[in-house]
């Protein structure tokens, strides 16, 4: 995981980007390759507490490049978690790793003042197999659980920028 968090977003900015992730199969030739079916993000406030996604969020993208996977907008609106599931799923071959990002689009009218995304557990991140369906694990490269971006200040846009010449 990449964190890439903008230390400060404007109210209404959409696109950002909190996280990337690099999925990778680390099999030998002839391994079958994975599939990614979703992943489930936590939203958190400076303490590490829940807020309601609709509370912040008006949408989320997961991509790659031109290639997306998901773009919701029927944000949950009760609990702190939200379900990412794929509508299509993200192939992962043993020969090139795949480096998604998820995009989010900030509501206009949040009072959220700061928030950070959390991946709680490996279990918070579905796969399988693509040959037979088997789930397959996911686990990190370095570091442990939870996977956490840095901290995003929500801050009012800038509207109206002063100089001061020097008297003629």
């Amino acid at each position: 995981p990449v964190e890439s968090m903008p230390f400060s977003i404007n109210r209404g900015q959409t696109n950002v980007v909190p996280l990337t992730l690099t999925f990778s199969n680390p099999g030998e030739e002839g391994t079958s390759d994975a599939r990614l079916l979703g992943l489930r993000i936590q939203l958190q406030d400076e303490s590490g507490e829940g807020i309601v996604p609709t509370d912040l969020l008006t949408r989320i993208q997961v991509s790659e490049g031109v290639n997306s996977y998901l773009d919701k907008t029927d944000i949950e609106a009760t609990g702190s978690e939200v379900d990412l599931t794929l509508g299509i799923p993200i192939v992962i071959t043993n020969i090139e790793p795949v480096t998604v990002g998820l995009q989010l689009d900030i509501s206009p009218d949040t009072t959220v003042p700061a928030f950070r995304i959390a991946i709680v557990a490996g279990t918070w991140l579905m796969a399988d197999n693509v040959v037979g369906g088997a789930p397959v694990p996911v686990v990190l490269e370095n570091g442990s659980y939870p996977v956490l971006s840095s901290l995003g200040r929500i801050v009012d846009e800038a509207s109206i920028i002063a100089v001061t010449a020097p008297p003629a």
